[in-house]
């Protein structure tokens, strides 16, 4: 698969979502107990323990599986329901990690997911804006600008 016929677009959603699909393994739950003289105990739970951590995860495998289905159309907002569809996923991920902090409390997995989500949800939306891509544009006018 040659990744300059992706498009930067995609290129970065991509990114956002596998930073998001390995956020699912991530401590999102995390808890210690200090016993004074007899010791402490303590442990962690990934994003798989919860009903929103496989949810993410499944979500996000879907975001990246989207990302290199139809190679030719290098930009997102050339299929707006592609775009759409991506920014949806994006935000529902970015919904679950908020969840997820709010319900169980701030770990580094459920802070990513929401990380990885709004940027996955920036990029679909507002790619154009904030990075020109070079794939699938038109070339600039030549000659001097007319008056």
């Amino acid at each position: 698969m040659d990744l300059q016929k992706i498009g930067k677009q995609k290129l970065f959603i991509a990114v956002a979502a596998l930073i998001g699909f390995i956020s699912t393994f991530l401590p999102w739950y995390s808890v210690s107990y200090d016993f004074g003289i007899y010791g402490s105990a303590g442990g962690s739970f990934g994003g798989t323990h919860f009903w929103y951590g496989i949810i993410s995860l499944i979500v996000f495998l879907v975001t990246i599986a989207v990302c290199f289905v139809g190679d030719n159309i290098p930009q997102l907002q050339d299929a707006k329901n592609f775009q759409y569809a991506v920014a949806g996923a994006g935000g529902l991920c970015a919904l679950l990690g908020f969840i997820s902090i709010v319900d169980i409390g701030f770990a580094i997995g459920s802070i990513l997911a929401l990380l990885a989500g709004a940027a996955i949800v920036v990029f679909a939306l507002f790619f154009d804006k904030i990075i020109k891509d070079d794939a699938g544009s038109a070339p600039p006018p030549s000659g001097p600008p007319s008056i």
